[in-house]
Parts: structure tokens; C-alpha cells; sequence
């Protein structure tokens, strides 16, 4: 199996930067990648979970940039890479994020509700992370932006502090996104943000069939964008998924007086403490044990190392580490296909630019 580290010069996060480029704001960190500017409109499809691997399967014969992921290479961390021009070393937001000594304390921080509800009793947080998104940076150079999500991020953290200083329109499914995206060419700046590949793969696989036939339609629905000649158009993602087999509880360590907390992603989960048989409970040939200094620069390389974690554990194969939730007796739903590690499924992700 090929693994590929996260490359803070070509990576989703430097796309953040390219756009920035692209309309005019000049700076270093969009590194590799080079948008050309012919319209002066740019609309950007962020399709979830949109690797190389299973964009190669549809036999479309696209041309495309080659990027990595972050680490972890998931939304929780990559959508904040993006839209904050930050690396995860900076942010420091992941699926479960740290927030205190307690072992075990979760914060779900793009898809719980801001409002609690049955299903997410957390409070709102998002005053923490009060960066300036990418829309911040083009309103101060007077340029629109508008960002066209689906209606069920509605009231989410992810909707609070990602869309910060973009006018938001919400969809019901791809045909209306479309709509809404030729009924608005005013704006210099669109993002469609689609989450339903990323959703499918995770409950059906991502070789089930479904997947590139959605995907195919997709495709059919931007030459239909194209057709109309008022955008340049890019179409990028936030990662991969690769298939996973295995679950593993990680009770022992939740039990374990050395470990003070245990938080990162299901596929690269963080520990801080001191464990010195961490090598027994992961074994080198299933896993990557990466300490503070080496998961520093993995998470970016920039921001205070004094809060990088302890270690940071990776699998090498198809398996996703879970705990057991704080407010809940049960595990995590296992999914059959995930993200979050250094696999190429994962990491690599297409830059396709129209």
C-alpha cells in the first residue's frame, strides 16, 4: 500500500491562496498551484470526498492538478484549512477537538447544531474560532461572494464561522444548486459545497456502483454550467476515503490514568500523556506512531508546538480507532469507508480547472 504525506506547498489549503491570487491579492502561500483568470468570475465545486482514485474510475478523461489532503485528511479539518487559509497545526480543529483534561470531552464542530437538539446537546462554542475566512479577505477588496450549501447545514457550526462574510443560499438537492448558481452570476466569487459522495461512500463503500453513476450526473450538470460561459470553474475536494474493515474501541486507553486526553480523527487520533508501551498498543507493522516534533510538522509545521500532541497514530491498513462517546454508552457507528489517515485514497485529491 502507497502512502502519501500532505504537501503544505500543493494541498488543499494552498487552494485558499491560489483563489486569493486569482483575483488579485498577491501573496506566498498558494505555493504550487496557479489559477489562470479569464472571466473574472470564478465559481469553485467543492465536492467531498473526491479523490484521484475514484475520479480516474469515471473514464472522463479529465485533465487535472494533483494535490494532497491535510492530515488528518478529513472535513472537519481540511473545510478549516481551506476556508481559513490555515494549516491543522494552526487551527488545531479536528472531529474530536481538545478542549479540556478530560479524557473523553468531544466537540463535533462542523455538523452539530449551534441550537442544542436531541441528537447534539453541546453548547455553542464557535466564538473560538473567530478567523477571518476566505470571503473576509475578498469583502475588504469589495468582491461578492456567495456560498451555496445544503439546506441541512442550516444552523451549524460549519455554517456559523465557515461562511463567515459570504452571503448563503440553501439547496434542496444538485438541480436547485445549479439554479441558484446561474440565477446569481452578480457575484464575483461562488462556492457549491456538495457532501453527498462523501456521505454515500461512508455508508455503502466507495466502490458501490450508486457512486459513479452520481458522480457521472454531476459531471452532466457542470457541462451544463459551462455551457452558459460566465464562470471560470474549478472542481477540487477535501480529501479521499479509502475502504476500512476493522473498528477497534479504544477502551484501554480511555481507561489508561497516563493518557489526558484522546481527540484528532477516527483515522489519526492524538494522544497527550505519557505512555511509554505506546509501540505495544500500536505496533509498527499496523501503525504509524508519529511523537510531538514528527505530528508538528505532519499538522503543518506552523503554530505553537507546545499544544501538539504526544503522539500521533495513523493505521497503515483499513481500520478506523474509535472511544466511546461522553454523553452516550455506545461506540461510534462504523462506517465502510472512512478518511482521515495517509493513504493515497485518502490524500490524493484533483484540481480540475474549466
Amino acid at each position: 500500500m502507497e502512502y502519501i504525506f500532505p504537501d503544505y506547498e500543493n494541498s488543499i489549503y494552498n487552494l485558499h491562496y491560489a483563489i486569493l491570487d486569482y483575483f488579485g491579492i498577491k501573496n506566498r502561500e498558494r505555493g504550487k498551484i496557479k489559477l489562470e483568470n479569464k472571466r473574472n468570475k470564478l465559481l469553485f465545486i467543492f465536492v467531498d470526498s473526491l479523490g484521484i482514485n475514484l475520479l480516474n474510475k469515471l473514464n472522463l478523461n479529465l485533465k487535472y492538478h494533483e494535490m494532497t489532503s491535510v492530515l488528518p485528511s478529513s472535513t472537519t479539518t481540511a473545510l478549516p484549512s481551506f476556508f481559513f487559509g490555515l494549516r491543522p497545526s494552526e487551527h488545531m480543529i479536528f472531529i474530536r477537538t481538545k478542549t479540556t483534561k478530560l479524557s473523553g470531552t468531544l466537540l463535533w464542530f462542523p455538523y452539530y447544531y449551534v441550537y442544542p437538539t436531541r441528537s447534539a446537546p453541546i453548547v455553542d462554542i464557535t466564538f473560538v474560532y473567530n478567523f477571518d475566512t476566505i470571503f473576509t479577505k475578498l469583502k475588504k477588496k469589495e468582491l461578492k461572494s456567495l456560498s451555496i450549501i445544503h439546506n441541512s447545514l442550516e444552523n451549524t457550526a460549519l455554517t456559523k464561522i465557515l461562511y463567515k462574510d459570504s452571503d448563503i443560499k440553501y439547496y434542496l438537492n444538485w438541480f436547485d444548486a445549479v439554479e441558484l448558481i446561474l440565477e446569481n452570476r452578480k457575484y464575483d466569487f461562488i462556492i457549491w459545497y456538495l457532501m453527498d459522495i462523501d456521505d454515500l461512500s461512508h455508508q455503502y463503500g466507495i466502490d458501490q456502483p450508486s457512486i459513479l453513476l452520481a458522480l457521472k450526473h454531476l459531471f452532466e450538470l457542470i457541462e451544463y454550467i459551462k455551457e452558459k460561459d460566465v464562470f471560470d470553474i474549478i472542481i477540487s475536494a477535501d480529501h479521499g476515503q479509502t475502504k476500512v474493515n476493522k473498528m477497534r474501541l479504544l477502551e484501554e486507553l480511555q481507561n489508561n490514568p497516563n493518557v489526558e486526553r484522546i481527540y484528532g480523527d477516527r483515522r489519526a487520533i492524538m494522544i497527550d500523556g505519557e505512555l511509554e508501551d505506546i509501540n505495544k498498543i500500536f505496533p509498527e507493522e499496523d501503525y504509524f506512531v508519529f511523537y510531538k516534533e514528527e505530528a508538528f510538522k505532519l499538522l503543518g509545521g506552523k503554530g505553537n508546538k507546545k499544544i501538539m500532541p504526544d503522539y500521533l497514530i495513523v493505521p497503515k491498513k483499513g481500520e478506523e480507532m474509535r472511544i466511546r462517546l461522553g454523553f452516550d454508552d455506545k461506540p461510534e457507528s462504523e462506517f465502510k469507508s472512512a478518511h482521515g489517515g495517509l493513504t493515497e485514497d485518502e490524500q490524493r485529491i484533483p484540481l480540475i480547472t474549466f
